[in-house]
């Protein structure tokens, strides 16, 4: 694994080094995000944990969350109820976020 990591970044620069290392630093969301989805797309009928991708069995207890508005529903499941936790304290800090974005543009009109 550590060879195939190294050979992937071999050939970045210094900036997109620090990017990366920020990146890992500050939590490595996007990292997450990029690996999941790179998961998703190879096996699609495996289910993996949204927030810390341990892989789901079948059969055991596991919790499934379906969100997003009509038409464009999203499906996340987790191992464990600190994992769902987890995934609902990040999106309530970005609709937070979203209401400040929204009210600081309502005000620049």
């Amino acid at each position: 694994m550590k060879d195939k990591l190294r050979d992937a970044i071999k050939n970045w620069n210094y900036d997109e080094l620090r990017k990366f290392e920020k990146e890992i630093g500050m939590g490595g969301r996007e990292v997450k995000k990029i690996i999941w989805e790179k998961m998703q797309e190879l096996d699609n009928s495996t289910k993996f944990c949204t927030t810390c991708f341990a892989e789901l069995e079948p059969y055991d207890a596991s919790y499934t969350l379906i969100f997003g508005p009509e038409g464009f529903k999203k499906k996340a499941s987790f191992c464990a109820v600190d994992c769902l936790q987890y995934f609902l304290s990040h999106i309530r800090d970005m609709e937070k976020v979203k209401r400040k974005t929204r009210s600081k543009n309502d005000a620049n009109r």
